[in-house]
């Protein structure tokens, strides 16, 4: 199974559209081994007003790092050629914008898919020769929209938020006694 066809059905089973291929900087500097150089290279980019929040934005799980789109890269380039070389932006940017093509098109198929009904979808699936990778496609929108695959959905978040939960108690409980004293 190609990458494209994992994508497309990852697409199918969250039951939501692929979310825009983001570039780290600290990735890119750790490419060319300057890495020592991140705050200097993002403080520069935020004192430049280029983070808008959606091509440019502040990766907060992994500050000062920022995380840039194609399109941040592009707006970001005179300040990153400080760092990193041409070459590699230029790499860097052919790669992020083919794979935001692909999950362009991802997004409209699975769009497609979510916009048919189900009989529409059983008379597409019956006139198909076995085999064929849109017969696949059908087949998980179908199940995806079922009712089990909606409870197995709500059981896996509801494990998510529960682990959270108590993995990070005493962060939680810090937190609400802090903004019940009013200390903030």
């Amino acid at each position: 199974m190609s990458k494209a066809d994992k994508e497309i059905l990852t697409a199918i089973r969250n039951r939501r559209d692929l979310e825009r291929p983001m570039v780290s900087v600290r990735g890119l500097l750790k490419q060319v081994d300057r890495e020592n150089y991140l705050d200097m290279c993002c403080s520069r980019l935020a004192d430049s007003e280029l983070l808008d929040g959606e091509d440019a934005c502040i990766d907060f799980t992994d500050f000062p790092n920022i995380e840039l789109s194609a399109d941040g890269l592009q707006s970001c380039k005179s300040i990153l050629e400080c760092y990193i070389s041409r070459d590699l932006l230029a790499q860097v940017y052919g790669f992020t914008c083919r794979t935001e093509r692909m999950n362009c098109a991802i997004n409209n198929y699975a769009e497609i898919l979510r916009g048919m009904t189900a009989f529409q979808l059983l008379k597409a699936h019956l006139g198909m020769k076995p085999g064929e990778d849109a017969a696949v496609y059908i087949r998980a929108e179908l199940w995806h929209r079922s009712i089990f695959a909606e409870i197995a959905r709500k059981v896996k978040y509801g494990c998510a938020w529960l682990y959270v939960k108590i993995k990070y108690h005493h962060v939680f409980s810090i937190a609400k006694s802090i903004v019940a004293e009013g200390d903030l």
